[in-house]
């Protein structure tokens, strides 16, 4: 269970997952990314496979703040038993995330921009990613699964830890 915050506001019953179902939301395409979103060193040698195109199809919209800005399209590429390991080591849900972290996105704010993105299959229905991102100087590993839940591939899992240049620079392993 994520940390409670004081004055942290609570998520609405459509994106508890007991509640009731989320409305269909329409999440922007990632094929006119926001221009400062991605910059891979090469192309992704798995891109090819439908499962791991959709998967970083994801991720790269999670980069970009005009998805992060709105709870509806956020909440709707996090799987409901979301669970986010933050720099900080808080643990986050996927009701805290949306509502504590989306708000400070402004649609205007640069998107952050991803590097050395490798993915892993772990099995049928779960993908592995892990890339390393720049945020205006803020720079971290991260790792996110990604499961296939309903048809539809949806974050379940994400951790990112801050690095610099002294502590750990180098690119994810393959």
């Amino acid at each position: 269970m994520a940390e409670q915050t004081p004055g942290a506001r609570e998520a609405p019953p459509s994106l508890n997952p007991g509640g009731a179902a989320a409305p269909e939301v329409t999440v922007p395409a990632a094929d006119a990314p926001h221009p400062d979103a991605l910059h891979l060193d090469r192309p992704h040698p798995d891109a090819a496979d439908p499962d791991i195109a959709e998967v970083i199809a994801g991720e790269l919209r999670l980069l970009r703040p005009e998805v992060r800005c709105v709870p509806e399209l956020f909440a709707a590429l996090l799987h409901p038993e979301f669970r986010e390991i933050g720099a900080s080591g808080r643990i986050w849900d996927r009701a805290a995330v949306v509502f504590e972290l989306g708000p400070e996105a402004s649609p205007d704010d640069p998107a952050a921009t991803a590097s050395g993105l490798r993915a892993v299959r772990i099995g049928d229905d779960l993908i592995q990613l892990r890339f390393d991102t720049d945020n205006n100087g803020r720079r971290a590993h991260r790792s996110s699964l990604w499961r296939r839940t309903g048809g539809r591939w949806l974050l379940w899992f994400h951790q990112g830890t801050l690095f610099t240049d002294s502590t750990g620079g180098e690119r994810p392993a393959p």
